[in-house]
């Protein structure tokens, strides 16, 4: 059959014109053929969407890759971080320079811990720092580290310690759901961190960089 809106030749089951890309299927409309664009149809905020789909689920599939993304499935990082969130990892980060204080990495836990998987928490604090948490609040070397992420203060006082020279003390940012530093008693090794937490891609409503 031949298109209505620009006459070019076209097979009857198809619903578009692959012209000028309109619809020319008779039974669309009750007032017969529709003037709906199928080329717009798509938009570039959904090709964009598409497009970042396919090129996440390939950095997920492909370990051997330097960003690797990640599923958080736990609710100890909130509210940075959701539940079932999903993050791009930099596994180079760490390269040539060291973890600072505020950074969100994934690790491997002490081997006390006994984990199955890697972690996802916050450097609170680095070698040499001392620490110590009393009501609600942080304090690094005797000064309250400033904090506006958290889901709520700690409940519980902790500290003081020294952190190690190879140490680095971890805390999820929801202090009271978190399996972290302040219970293992033990530091996370700059051997043991697998890269720093870069970006939030996935739902789309949380994309932030971090």
């Amino acid at each position: 059959m031949d298109c209505p809106f620009c006459g070019s030749r076209t097979e009857p089951y198809f619903n578009y014109c692959g012209n000028c890309g309109k619809c020319i299927n008779n039974q669309a409309s009750p007032n017969g053929y529709t003037t709906v664009n199928y080329k717009k149809t798509l938009g570039p905020a959904k090709i964009f969407l598409v497009v970042v789909g396919v090129v996440l689920t390939l950095l997920s599939s492909c370990p051997q890759l330097l960003i690797e993304g990640r599923i958080v499935p736990s609710e100890s990082m909130m509210p940075t971080i959701m539940p079932n969130d999903r993050v791009l990892v930099n596994k180079l980060s760490y390269l040539e320079i060291d973890p600072s204080r505020g950074d969100i990495i994934v690790f491997n836990p002490p081997a006390s811990v006994h984990a199955k998987t890697q972690y996802i928490k916050r450097v609170i604090g680095i070698p040499g720092d001392v620490i110590q948490i009393r009501s609600g609040k942080v304090y690094i070397n005797g000064k309250i580290y400033p904090e506006d992420y958290l889901y709520e203060p700690s409940a519980y006082d902790y500290g003081p310690v020294k952190v190690p020279a190879a140490g680095y003390f971890v805390l999820g940012d929801n202090r009271n759901s978190s399996f972290d530093s302040h219970l293992w008693y033990e530091y996370v090794s700059k051997e043991d961190i697998f890269g720093k937490v870069v970006y939030i891609y996935w739902p789309s409503k949380h994309w932030e960089s971090i």
